[in-house]
């Protein structure tokens, strides 16, 4: 997970107290948040390891905006209302680590997790929005929201994560979707 998520861009590991009080010198020391792993076994077997970001200490000064809308109960029973009614193909879809796909809107530095640590103090700075974090559900809606709109998709007024086309109808659950 750890050499994933360098790979991916996650974050810059090249920081420290010392660069990031002269590059950031408003930020405190106590607005650096934390990493952890959290281990899961699925229902499949499989097993997982996913880095997250302790949300739970992020400073209000990392963060603006943090509701995020999902799919209400009677919109999913509509969708699949109008997918038998129309005929429709049922398809559905998981975005695999989707949180990591939005670019982070803040700078916001965290130490590494224990015993990751490639130096003594070293500090990470965070480019992409992390599970955990308290924005991250909403950095993730607005990339996705912005990608189904490009495809020229409308949103129900009733239902902001309930699209409609003239050719198909989409519902968006988190980081799942539905289309028919």
């Amino acid at each position: 997970e750890w050499l994933r998520m360098g790979q991916r861009g996650t974050f810059e590991t090249n920081w420290t107290w010392n660069r990031l009080q002269r590059e950031f010198p408003d930020y405190k020391k106590s607005d650096i948040g934390h990493l952890f792993y959290v281990f899961d076994f699925k229902f499949s077997g499989e097993h997982r390891v996913r880095l997250v970001f302790d949300g739970s200490r992020q400073s209000p000064s990392t963060y603006d905006e943090t509701y995020a809308p999902t799919a209400r109960q009677e919109s999913v029973r509509l969708f699949h209302i109008v997918l038998v009614e129309d005929g429709y193909f049922l398809g559905q879809y998981d975005v695999p680590q989707a949180f990591l796909l939005a670019t982070i809107d803040k700078d916001i530095f965290v130490y590494p997790p224990k015993g990751q640590s490639e130096f003594p103090g070293q500090i990470l700075k965070l480019h992409k929005a992390l599970y955990g974090g308290k924005q991250s559900a909403y950095l993730w809606f607005n990339l996705m929201n912005t990608f189904i709109l490009e495809l020229g998709f409308e949103p129900s007024p009733l239902d902001s994560c309930f699209y409609k086309r003239h050719d198909a109808i989409l519902i968006l659950y988190c980081d799942d979707l539905r289309i028919g």
